[in-house]
């Protein structure tokens, strides 16, 4: 489901409230008469521009409809550059040792405008739980022990023998 289309006069409005007014984002959509996530992301992008109310209040619709739009292009190229990695990150995380910390790095060592490290750790989970595979085991309570061991693999020594 994409954003609703507002009018220009009315994405003016959520800014002017939002920045003279103090309201919340509820509040701008119940006055308003928009959903909440709407308002919110015209106040993300206006944010992410670095303009304020009083640098649109007099620009053209056409002028405004192509900032905002042009922020909407660089986020979803970012995601592009992003998304064309996760493969390789599934791969490497199934590694010892390797970690998303360290997948981060590197990904911003290859991309120094992209990410901050919550957005890439959410964005790679959404993909990660899309592709998994899951299945549902039937077993008595307490019949069997499912242990999943995480890092270097378990060794077994025989305290009296030492093998």
């Amino acid at each position: 489901m994409g954003k609703k289309r507002v009018s220009m006069n009315k994405v003016r409005e959520i800014i002017r409230l939002h920045e003279e007014m103090g309201l919340s984002c509820r509040k701008i959509a119940r006055a308003l008469r928009i959903s909440h996530p709407v308002v919110s992301q015209y106040i993300t992008d206006l944010k992410a521009s670095g303009l304020r109310y009083q640098d649109i209040k007099d620009m053209s619709d056409t002028a405004l409809l192509e900032l905002l739009e042009t922020r909407k292009r660089e986020v979803q190229e970012r995601y592009k550059k992003l998304s064309a990695m996760f493969p390789y990150f599934a791969q490497e995380l199934k590694k010892t040792g390797v970690h998303r910390h360290l997948l981060w790095e590197e990904y911003r060592k290859e991309h120094p405008d992209g990410y901050g490290y919550s957005q890439f750790c959410y964005h790679l989970q959404v993909w990660l739980s899309a592709t998994e595979v899951t299945m549902h085991l039937e077993h008595k309570v307490g019949d069997k022990a499912f242990i999943d061991f995480a890092g270097k693999k378990l060794s077994i020594v025989d305290p009296e023998t030492g093998a």
